[in-house]
């Protein structure tokens, strides 16, 4: 028994070893590990034009972007959209594919603001451009929009709390046709009874709504099924009194009587709570339906729901979505994100079978008709900081942090850039978790991802970038000095602040998100800790700013972007803090961001962009006064500001406002001009961040340079005619390697190993058998070419 027992396990551990093998083998080196961070996609829409022009549009990160390319590129609407709650459903018209709607959902976290809402937006130029739309609305919290297949005018706006409001006349105005009392929650449209639409609430009631007096009927409720999610109806229905209703509680329902009875339809279907759905007719009048799930992804029938077949091959999840705890996102710390939700399909989808699928973990693509699917690269490579080398007038290097942990050097003014961040390790740590079920362990493997990053002020000649990592653990503070990557040990992420006089002193700063601060004195070798206060943990961006003068006055700045009125000072270098903003006007301002004067040893200048304008100080925090007037940099949501380096003699500000663009003021804020493209927003994107959007060149009086980022993409904005124009700088991607393939492979045989508990010795063996093999591969390949080319000779 004893070897029998013995031989079981020779033979399993061989067939791991095996599947180590092959799995390190195959893999792709762009081989896609836990998709951390994740882009969750909050909505989905598709061009009813799909197969010409690849055109879709997401909602992701508090933002809207559209891809002209199937999902391949993005950019980022910005013109009109100024909101400042959560942007959450996204409509197009079926008549004419240029009108948008869009809405926003009231923000109820106690991490973040509590806005109303902003109501709904109206485009007519595919994106390109937005209006407010809100005239006769009653609530300004919308979370379901639905424009008629029939009308270009008739668009309904069910209330996030209750109510159905329609619009006539394209939303010049809006009439409300059900009560309050009443959440709806799904709008169907008949094909062929164009004067009826089909309604369901949220507590499993449907109705059907006269199109021409409004008045609704209840034709049916299904019991214990909780909300209507999804109404589907097939373009037959006048022949096969047939629609299809997802609940939220109870799966799939049919009615074959036009609603006057329900079954369920649930035979192999696994996930009970029905997220979306859509019948694709495919001829001989038969249709494939389509649903998603909240947990289990997609599923597919092609027998009209009789039996339904899981279609969810490449589909993932993150433990995020499940944790409230975890989740200070946009909606509330008390909110769950479904895994999945949005379905939409190819308007040619019987020849190239495209579907796309929104996700907490991003967006998916298949072209088989769900088989299988491919999760795109959205905003993976999104830039969230920028630095300007204090010697860029004499080497114009630049310095550019993506989303996901690259990093991008330019020594030519941004024309050309070199990928440094190939040789970062990747973190591997266990995560625990709790479900309903019994006790999980993931492994999570993770890039470096950054929260600053600043050129060392003596640049010149210690060579030495820095940067502070995000939720790495431990938190680190990484410094690119000539080629190498150096590493010290802190506690918390954060943002990152010299001493003007750091050539002589030192002396550097990191603020983290939980308001604790370290000083190091050896220029970022060690670190102790300066202070902490007793204001709560926020995830997010923050501001943190020091005194050209610190040698003398010792002050420091420091505000997190969802604290309200948490503006705090430090006169003795960090170690006590004090709020500033109590008995202010910014005592009830939130999205604080800070920038100092460079003059503040005379004018004590600071500005302020926030929720509701641009605030400025001259008295070192004591008193505050809004400036900007009637522009919008008086009223709108700031995204950054900037005061230029010469600001002594130039008096010049920069702000850019959420949805209108960016303003300049050469008087120090007694007026502002409109400046650059409307496309053009500079701004964190809702990443957590400490870098500022806007950056001026050390060099600003001669060569009226600045630098932002705030596209979709692996891009960044420049300008030299001081802000007036601006051009875009793609950075290019970096392009795989013999490093990235074998770093790749190992990568890939650490997870599996630790998935099936394999020793290290027995890794370290199948790892050395993989390079073996390469190098042989490599050898063999090389000589065969040589062997050709001596041939031709």
């Amino acid at each position: 028994m004893a070897k029998e027992k013995r031989s079981k396990m020779i033979s399993a551990f061989s067939r791991k070893v095996i599947f180590l093998f092959l799995s390190a083998v195959f893999f792709s080196a762009n081989a896609a590990f836990a998709h951390v961070p994740h882009d969750d996609i909050y909505q989905l829409e598709i061009s009813r034009t799909y197969s010409q022009d690849k055109t879709l549009f997401i909602i992701a990160r508090k933002n809207l972007f559209k891809s002209e390319d199937g999902g391949k590129n993005w950019i980022r609407l910005v013109n009109g959209l100024d909101n400042r709650s959560q942007l959450y459903s996204l409509a197009i018209s079926s008549q004419t594919k240029e009108i948008l709607y869009v809405s926003t959902l009231a923000d109820s976290s106690p991490l973040s603001p509590l806005y109303r809402g902003d109501g709904i937006y109206k485009s007519v130029d595919a994106g390109a451009s937005w209006q407010k739309v809100n005239n006769g609305l009653k609530t300004l919290s919308i979370d379901l929009i639905a424009v008629s297949p029939y009308s270009d005018d008739i668009v309904f706006a069910a209330g996030e709390k209750g109510g159905l409001y329609k619009t006539e006349d394209g939303a010049k105005t809006w009439h409300q046709v059900i009560p309050d009392d009443n959440k709806i929650t799904a709008i169907g449209f008949f094909s062929e009874k164009k004067n009826q639409i089909a309604m369901g609430d949220d507590k499993g009631t449907l109705y059907i709504l006269n199109n021409e007096n409004n008045a609704y009927k209840e034709i049916s409720t299904l019991k214990n099924a909780g909300a209507i999610t999804k109404i589907a109806i097939p373009e037959n229905f006048s022949i096969s009194k047939a629609f299809y209703v997802g609940t939220e509680k109870k799966g799939v329902f049919k009615t074959i009587d036009a609603g006057i009875s329900f079954n369920a339809v649930n035979k192999g279907l696994s996930g009970e709570y029905i997220m979306d759905m859509v019948i694709v007719p495919t001829g001989d009048k038969k249709s494939i339906i389509y649903v998603s799930t909240w947990h289990e992804g997609v599923f597919c029938s092609k027998d009209e729901a009789k039996t339904w077949q899981k279609c969810s091959k490449g589909l993932k999840k993150d433990h995020q979505a499940d944790h409230p705890e975890l989740l200070r996102g946009e909606i509330g710390i008390f909110s769950v994100r479904p895994h999945f939700s949005n379905i939409r399909t190819s308007d040619n989808f019987n020849d190239d079978k495209v579907i796309f699928l929104a996700g907490f973990t991003g967006l998916y693509k298949s072209k088989n008709g769900g088989k299988s699917w491919k999760e795109l690269d959205t905003l993976s490579n999104t830039i969230i900081g920028i630095s300007i080398s204090p010697n860029y007038k004499n080497d114009f290097n630049v310095v550019a942090a993506g989303y996901t942990g690259e990093v991008y050097v330019s020594t030519d003014a941004g024309d050309d850039w070199e990928f440094i961040s190939r040789y970062l390790k990747y973190a591997m740590q266990e995560e625990q978790h709790f479900t309903k079920g019994p006790k999980e362990t993931h492994l999570l493997v993770k890039r470096p991802r950054f929260f600053d990053v600043v050129f060392s002020p003596t640049y010149a000649s210690d060579k030495t970038i820095y940067f502070s990592t995000l939720w790495q653990k431990p938190q680190s503070l990484l410094r690119f000095k000539e080629g190498k990557w150096l590493e010290t040990f802190i506690t918390n992420q954060g943002a990152i602040a010299f001493s003007p006089n750091f050539a002589k002193d030192k002396t550097m700063y990191q603020a983290s998100e939980k308001a604790s601060f370290r000083v190091s004195k050896d220029k970022g070798e060690t670190f102790t800790r300066a202070a902490a206060t007793q204001l709560s943990w926020r995830h997010g961006s923050l501001s943190f700013v020091i005194s050209p003068n610190f040698s003398s006055d010792k002050t420091l700045y420091y505000t997190h972007y969802r604290h309200k009125g948490g503006l705090l000072r430090s006169q003795d270098a960090g170690y006590t803090w004090q709020n500033i903003a109590k008995d202010t006007p910014l005592a009830q301002r939130l999205n604080i961001g800070l920038a100092i004067s460079s003059n503040y040893n005379n004018d004590q200048t600071l500005i302020a962009g926030t929720d509701e304008g641009v605030y400025m100080t001259q008295d070192a925090g004591k008193s505050w006064i809004k400036v900007g007037g009637s522009t919008p940099v008086g009223e709108e949501f700031i995204e950054a500001v900037a005061i230029s380096p010469n600001y002594k003699n130039d008096k010049t500000l920069l702000v850019s406002v959420k949805g209108r663009g960016l303003f300049k003021s050469e008087d120090a804020g007694l007026t502002f001009s409109h400046i650059g493209d409307d496309s053009i927003s500079l701004s964190r994107l809702n990443t957590p961040s400490a870098s500022m959007p806007i950056q001026f060149s050390p060099n600003y009086a001669q060569d009226q340079t600045i630098y932002g980022y705030g596209a979709a993409g692996n891009q960044i904005f420049k300008s030299t005619d001081k802000g007036e124009t601006w051009q875009i700088l793609t950075i290019p991607k970096p392009k795989d390697t013999i490093f990235d393939f074998i770093t790749d492979k190992i990568l890939i045989l650490k997870i599996l190993a630790w998935e099936y508990r394999i020793s290290k010795r027995s890794l370290a063996m199948v790892t050395f058998v993989i390079v073996f093999c390469f190098f042989v591969f490599w050898v063999l390949n090389r000589s065969k070419n040589k062997w050709k080319t001596i041939k031709k000779l």
